[in-house]
């Protein structure tokens, strides 16, 4: 992953609301870290997903 594409991950992460619907509230430094590295990881996979779909033609 580019240094490009994890800080704009991070900052991503970092505005996502979704902390504050979470059952697992207050959570441990642990599950935060988890649940960012899942955040993260499935940005990564998106923008390889939207980069492979703008290469491909369109039928």
């Amino acid at each position: 992953m580019t240094e490009k594409m994890k800080t704009a991950a991070y900052a991503a992460d970092g505005r996502s609301t979704r902390c504050s619907e979470c059952p697992l509230q207050p959570c441990r430094p642990a599950i935060y870290k988890a649940c960012t590295q899942a955040f993260v990881e499935g940005f990564r996979k998106g923008a390889e997903y939207q980069k492979q779909q703008s290469k491909t033609p369109a039928k």
